[in-house]
């Protein structure tokens, strides 16, 4: 099993599939009988159009940073971890203490917005999600959050990521990459753990 980052990784600076290595993959799996399967912080909707793009589909693919594990062949999540209640009072102690903070939460197949302006704004367009904008958290329904991204100029969320350090056993992991956003997962979801589940 092979499993591949998308976004700077198989894909291009542009998010294209440059064409040698759709020829690799499509090597690897038809001639060399290998399986491969993409592992990505993109949730069910913003994976589906390079995942089907790729002769990949009996293999499932590893989503939301490991946060969950989607069959498109049969169109079912096979495993899904989300944030729970106390990552939700997390995302609500940021939101309070950093009003400049922008939110995006990624669900296992949309995402919702805390006041967006440029970066989230930007995400979305990105990656063509179905999303629904809030204002506040407490409009923002607590469901299957599969991750959180804090969004702003690197000075903001610097501060928001030396505050959630601060946190003794936030039962989240964090991600920094770039200085423009600061992913939020459940504890243990990570890309390679979803690939460890996979091949199990």
């Amino acid at each position: 099993l092979v499993a591949s980052d998308i976004d700077g990784t198989l894909n291009n600076k542009l998010r294209r599939l440059p064409k040698r290595n759709y020829e690799r993959i499509c090597e690897f799996v038809l001639e060399k009988k290998g399986h491969f399967t993409l592992a990505s912080g993109r949730n069910i909707s913003s994976m589906r159009k390079p995942f089907q793009s790729l002769p990949i589909t009996s293999t499932p693919a590893v989503l939301l940073n490991g946060a969950g594990i989607y069959d498109y062949e049969h169109e079912k999540m096979l495993r899904f971890h989300p944030i729970n209640p106390a990552g939700y009072e997390l995302v609500r102690a940021v939101t309070k203490k950093f009003p400049a903070v922008e939110v995006e939460i990624l669900t296992n197949d949309s995402a919702y917005t805390i006041n967006a302006h440029i970066f989230a704004n930007i995400m979305l367009r990105a990656d063509n999600l179905p999303h629904r904008k809030f204002k506040r958290i407490d409009e923002v329904p607590p469901e299957n959050w599969g991750k959180v991204i804090f969004l702003g100029m690197p000075p903001l969320v610097s501060a928001v990521k030396q505050y959630l350090l601060s946190i003794k056993d936030p039962n989240v992991n964090f991600m920094s990459r770039p200085s423009l956003r600061l992913r939020c997962l459940k504890k243990a979801s990570i890309r390679a753990l979803g690939s460890w589940i996979l091949r199990k």
